[in-house]
């Protein structure tokens, strides 16, 4: 028995979600800001983890017109039917449809080897075929015409604005609905109670800010109180804790002897004033009662062995990384145990872990994500779900991309773009198969954070990557402050990438070579002329989708866009003819000057004659191919740019940066 999906409506950035649920963990990741943490608040208000009720503010901006629209047509009908009272109940429930209702939608699958006792109220059909259960948890505004009613009678005596007073009013205003329903026939739908979704439902939270600390001054003690809450939920079920307390019991006989001579001054002092003698006036006592959660409490610390140390170090001694792994591996297993005392035992847990990277170093994550599957899956007797919200290129390396939900808040409503669907659709073709097979392998090797970045730019080489930031700030200064996520893919690759971007819609650009060859001579690389052909396949197979180098020199701006993504390749230089093949050559044709009058760099061999004098300007211009194939330390080429002053960005680059400053 799982959840399947989660259907989330109205919510902030929430507008219409739907999220597919791994079976075991899922993955949720995305942008800043694209409603990830939304998806954690929603469930903990709906098991009061977040004691404060549902606002105004929480209601979804797009639907904020609705109120506006309903509140004319209580105008309206108040002028229609010259009342201003409540209204009939189906004009109060007519309105009530109209207005937006924060809705959560969980879907649950079963199969005939589950104990269904606990989801049989949330079951609507009876179909043997069907194996599937719906709930729904709604907030909404009661009684539509009260809140309008009370709204024109506050604005008549001062006036204010409608979502004012709808912030004012709204939690008093709204009421909440558990319901089953029956997915074919929404009509056919029953009101359940808090105590049947406990019945079926653990939910559970591990939130990014624990109470850890590294400090010396460390009060918090995180995991020493970590530790005491455990014993709490345990103490019942272990041996180990009635031995703890049989040692109390003991303890606290000594305990009393000793008060007594400690305290004895004391009793014969209130002798004095009758305590003990005078009726009313009970004797005193001072008993001892040690309870091990007491004891523990504030007086069992955490510490670690040092390796080769003798002596034992306090928990805020260690790092913030093995502190914060301890502590999250601790809540599991706390969960775990608190499951199986359970009475009745929900058959389903969901466990949302909110950006468990905090103060975990890469291998750490890594090891974090395996551990956490290891461990649920190793309890047989354990139905759990893990949800996580995360930053982390590292974690997502680890998850692969089945269980990976991508937040898009590039569009609106906000999309939930579901990469299982991805792997569905590059294995469709063999193509797509072979690209699929390479970005599983590149996501191991390589960083992922194309899945958090605002714009992507997808570059050839060392060379690029290294000049890109002096080329951003010369031509396009403000991408400097948005997150970029810069993807050296090679001259063979980058169209591989093509499923993915357009998969996430993420606003990319492309910076490759045109890479001219000559069919007629084995295709060997020539410099840039007519009748040639490229080699590079994402001009081939992507943008433009021409391979001929004519086509490729006259192609318009608007066959090198397709919606989000643009391609940039070389192009003469304003007021030039020649076009290079490279980026060096580009940059050699854009710089010439530059470069005939720079005293001292690494590849300067590569712009001198045969007797080691320097070329002049118009003699490395009108031999850029060459000049640009004599540069056989491309690297320090590109170390030598960063050292040179006066040089302009060739203009392909600066066009394409160009475009992807514009963009939103």
């Amino acid at each position: 028995m799982k959840v399947s999906s989660v259907h989330i409506k109205n919510f902030r950035l929430l507008e219409n979600a739907a999220i597919a649920l791994d079976d075991e963990s899922t993955m949720i990741v995305g942008r800043n800001n694209s409603g990830k943490t939304s998806v954690v608040e929603i469930f903990r208000k709906l098991v009061k983890a977040d004691t404060s009720p549902f606002s105004f503010d929480d209601i979804s901006l797009n639907a904020h017109p609705r109120f506006e629209a309903a509140l004319a047509a209580y105008d309206e009908w108040v002028i229609a039917t010259e009342a201003d009272d409540q209204g009939t109940a189906d004009d109060r429930a007519a309105m009530a449809r109209d207005l937006p209702a924060i809705e959560l939608t969980l879907t649950i699958t079963y199969d005939d080897a589950d104990d269904l006792s606990a989801l049989a109220p949330f079951i609507m059909d009876l179909d043997p075929a069907r194996s599937d259960a719906t709930v729904m948890f709604r907030t909404f505004v009661k009684d539509p015409f009260a809140l309008f009613k009370g709204y024109r009678e506050t604005n008549s005596k001062k006036s204010i604005d409608l979502f004012v007073y709808l912030r004012k009013h709204f939690s008093s205003s709204t009421g909440s609905l558990i319901e089953a329903i029956d997915a074919q026939d929404e009509s056919n739908r029953k009101t359940l109670t808090d105590a049947d979704l406990r019945r079926l439902l653990s939910i559970k939270f591990i939130y990014a800010q624990n109470l850890v600390d590294d400090m010396a001054s460390d009060s918090g003690h995180g995991l020493s109180k970590g530790f005491e809450e455990f014993y709490r939920s345990n103490q019942s079920e272990s041996d180990a804790a009635e031995k703890i307390a049989e040692l109390l019991e003991s303890a606290g006989h000594d305990l009393d002897d000793k008060y007594k001579e400690l305290f004895k001054s004391i009793y014969t002092d209130l002798k004095v004033f009758g305590v003990g003698r005078m009726p009313g006036l009970p004797k005193l006592s001072v008993i001892s009662e040690l309870e091990a959660v007491k004891v523990l409490r504030g007086n069992a610390h955490l510490y670690y062995n040092d390796a080769g140390a003798t002596k034992q170090l306090p928990e805020a001694h260690n790092g913030l990384g093995y502190s914060k792994l301890i502590f999250t591996i601790l809540q599991f297993i706390g969960f775990y145990e608190e499951l199986k005392r359970a009475t009745p035992r929900p058959p389903i847990q969901l466990i949302f872990v909110e950006e468990p990277e905090a103060h975990l170093h890469p291998q750490m994550q890594y090891v974090f994500v395996k551990s956490i599957r290891e461990f649920v899956s190793s309890k047989a007797d354990w139905n759990a779900q893990t949800v996580i919200t995360t930053h982390s290129s590292h974690m997502v390396a680890e998850s692969g991309f089945d269980c990976i939900r991508y937040f898009d808040n590039s569009v609106s409503p906000m999309d939930v773009r579901d990469l299982s669907d991805f792997r569905t659709q590059q294995n469709a073709t063999p193509e797509g198969k072979a690209a699929l097979h390479f970005l599983e392998q590149y996501m191991v090797l390589n960083r992922c954070d194309m899945f958090f970045a605002d714009k992507l730019i997808l570059i050839e080489g060392t060379v690029e990557r290294l000049l890109l930031p002096r080329m951003i700030d010369e031509v396009a200064a403000p991408l400097a402050h948005q997150y970029l996520s810069v993807i050296e893919v090679g001259g063979a690759y980058a169209h591989l990438f093509r499923g993915i971007v357009e998969f996430l819609n993420v606003q990319t650009l492309i910076i490759t070579d045109i890479d001219s060859v000559d069919p007629a001579d084995k295709r060997k690389a020539k410099c840039v002329a007519a009748g040639l052909l490229t080699s590079n396949q994402s001009l081939i197979k992507w943008l433009p989708a021409k391979s001929s180098i004519n086509d490729l020199l006259v192609a318009t701006p608007e066959s090198k866009l397709n919606d989000r993504v643009a391609v940039a390749y070389q192009i003469p230089e304003v007021g030039k003819t020649d076009t290079g093949r490279s980026f060096e050559e580009a940059f050699i044709l854009a710089n010439a000057s530059v470069l005939a009058t720079t005293v001292e760099f690494a590849n300067k061999s590569a712009f001198e004659k045969a007797d080691g004098t320097r070329l002049d300007a118009a003699a490395i211009e009108a031999d850029s191919y060459k000049r640009a194939r004599a540069i056989d330390k491309k690297t320090d080429f590109a170390f030598d740019i960063l050292q040179m002053s006066g040089w302009s960005v060739p203009g392909y680059i600066k066009e394409g940066l160009e475009w992807l400053n514009k963009t939103p």
